[in-house]
This record gives C-alpha cells, sequence and structure tokens, in this order.
C-alpha cells in the first residue's frame, strides 16, 4: 500500500531551507550578495544596507586587505547579518 502524500505547496521551502543557522540562511536565500569591500569602514554601510533591503547574507571575497577586517567588524556589529568568506558552492 502506497504511503498518502499530501499535495506539493509552491510556498513550502526546499529540504536544506527548513535548516537554521548559516546553512538554513543560505538555502532560504534568494540571493546572495558578493561584496569585494576595498576599506574596513565600508563594512558598515554594506550591512546597513543588505539588511534595509531584505538581504541578511552576504559573501565577503577575500581579494582585498581590508577583507578580514571587514569581515570582522561585520561580525560585531551587524546583528542578524549572516556573514560568509570564500567561495559558496552549495547550501548542504
Amino acid at each position: 500500500m502506497a504511503a498518502s502524500r499530501r499535495p506539493i505547496d509552491p510556498t513550502d521551502p526546499p529540504g536544506p531551507a527548513r535548516a537554521t543557522g548559516a546553512l538554513g540562511a543560505l538555502a532560504r536565500a534568494r540571493v546572495l550578495p558578493v561584496a569585494t569591500v576595498a576599506r574596513a569602514d565600508e563594512a558598515g554601510p554594506l550591512a546597513a544596507g543588505l539588511l534595509a533591503g531584505g538581504l541578511p547574507i552576504v559573501e565577503v571575497t577575500l581579494r582585498t586587505d581590508a577583507a578580514l577586517d571587514a569581515i570582522a567588524e561585520l561580525a560585531r556589529e551587524a546583528t542578524g547579518l549572516v556573514v560568509g568568506a570564500g567561495t559558496v558552492l552549495t547550501a548542504d
């Protein structure tokens, strides 16, 4: 006997989107902003703009000397923003 299944609801998130933390945020994101930060003092305005625009996640490239300081600033000051570095390939 086959198990009964409910109809697919297109508003349901995919499996990994139910995850919590950084992976959950990545899975739920429709857009993953990638930022190259030239100066660490750009981190605050960047975070404010992303959060105001409904984007609670960002990947900071490590292409500049200021990147690690900018990531530290974002982690300290941007409550609610998930900050990543490097190359994100998949949500899981």
